[in-house]
């Protein structure tokens, strides 16, 4: 089987080149996401938004990139990866600046809702070139190395817009200030990419994968790695839409927040190669539940937690367990893809759809939570959430290797 943007040996592709400006180009892009992360539940609740839009605020973004992610997925199958990741950087450019005229909670969602679906283009597509070029038994360091930057440049984003919004007295125009700052690094990116990335072999006719993703979805190892994945995912949205509101309830400053959640993001960035590494050599099916553990303990933290320490001590013990699971699970997707001969495209998309429906539907179901047992309710349901998935992992993952 020919693999779709997977060269043969004697193809020129710089791999080196290929994977830096593939990480550099998805960290810069993300760096302008992180900027206005700590800022939009705020922003959200200028504009009028109530417990169910300030979760809309991010599960409308995160939904509509779980509905766009097989589709993006299967058709850089067929038709070659870096076009769609052009369009994705485009389209990410332009939304930061429409976010600048959003004037009502209900036109700041459907703004959302664009921009997840040029996100579903980024992110996705990158890890699966990635995976073209990768064989299984070396997934998980070199999975752990490609996000390493991307999460540093998630991570700095949240430090410097807290902190810019601070500087400039949190008004609206400091909000708006942070908008074009994303729309920038996006526009960055995407000449990176246009530039710098080399031309990748685009899938002919009669070749690419011969299994659909029916057949990934009967199996039970990825099933289990999708449940806990969203899971996962669902705590994650729980700390990105209420964390900020959580921080102003305890009078925590933007930068304060900035800095809890900055230092979240660098903790996965730290652990990313060496844990990646551990899942070459370990069951990294073990290690995705020690994860879900972590993960499920540090939303604890968070609930109990009433002042800038211990959110910052929460934030890093997240970290922690993000930085051990993600290479694990991620190898195991493309482990499992290459078994079965689905193409990466396809694999990084139903991954990803698990990712993006976690924290697009978390934070809508948490929601209420909020405005029933403020400010801990959605981070106990999240932490408990965690639990079911990973019983539910061990329960796909019994009697199979990995």
């Amino acid at each position: 089987m020919t693999v779709p943007d997977a060269p043969t040996s004697d193809s020129p592709v710089d791999l080196r080149r290929l994977f830096l400006i593939l990480s550099t180009a998805v960290a810069v892009s993300l760096l302008g996401v992180g900027v206005v992360v700590p800022l939009l539940p705020i922003f959200a609740k200028h504009l009028g938004a109530g417990g169910i839009l300030l979760g809309l605020t991010f599960s409308g973004f995160s939904l509509a990139r779980a509905i766009a992610l097989p589709v993006a997925g299967a058709m850089s199958d067929r038709y070659g990866r870096k076009n769609f990741l052009v369009i994705g950087l485009a389209v990410y450019a332009a939304c930061s600046v429409a976010y600048v005229f959003a004037l009502t909670p209900f036109l700041l969602v459907g703004i959302r809702v664009v921009h997840g679906l040029a996100s579903a283009l980024i992110l996705p597509i990158a890890l699966a070139i990635v995976a073209d070029f990768t064989p299984p038994e070396k997934a998980g360091r070199v999975v752990g190395a490609f996000n390493a930057p991307v999460f540093i440049g998630l991570g700095l984003g949240p430090l410097l817009g807290g902190t810019i919004y601070d500087l400039l007295g949190r008004t609206q125009m400091a909000m708006d200030t942070n908008f074009l700052i994303m729309g920038g690094v996006s526009l960055g990116a995407l000449l990176m990419v246009v530039i710098g990335l080399p031309g990748l072999p685009v899938r002919r006719r009669g070749q690419g994968p011969r299994v659909g993703m029916g057949r990934l979805l009967q199996d039970r190892v990825f099933l289990g790695v999708l449940g806990l994945r969203f899971t996962i995912s669902a705590g994650v949205g729980s700390i990105l839409a209420f964390l900020p509101v959580l921080a102003d309830h305890y009078h925590i400053s933007p930068t304060a927040m900035g800095i809890c959640l900055a230092a979240m993001i660098f903790s996965v960035a730290l652990f990313q190669r060496p844990f990646g590494k551990l899942a070459d050599k370990r069951s990294r099916s073990a290690l995705s539940m020690i994860c879900a553990g972590i993960c499920s303990s540090s939303l604890l933290l968070v609930a109990v937690a009433h002042n800038f320490p211990m959110l910052f001590m929460a934030c890093v013990v997240w970290g922690l367990g993000g930085g051990l699971g993600l290479p694990a699970m991620t190898a195991l997707v493309i482990e499992r893809g290459k078994t079965l001969g689905v193409g990466m495209g396809r694999c990084m998309g139903l991954f990803n759809v698990s990712l993006a429906a976690g924290i697009g539907l978390g934070p809508v179901a948490m929601g209420k939570l909020w405005d029933w047992f403020p400010p801990f309710g959605p981070f106990c349901a999240g932490a408990a959430a965690i639990v079911l998935g990973a019983a539910f992992f061990g329960l796909m993952i019994r009697g199979q290797k990995g």
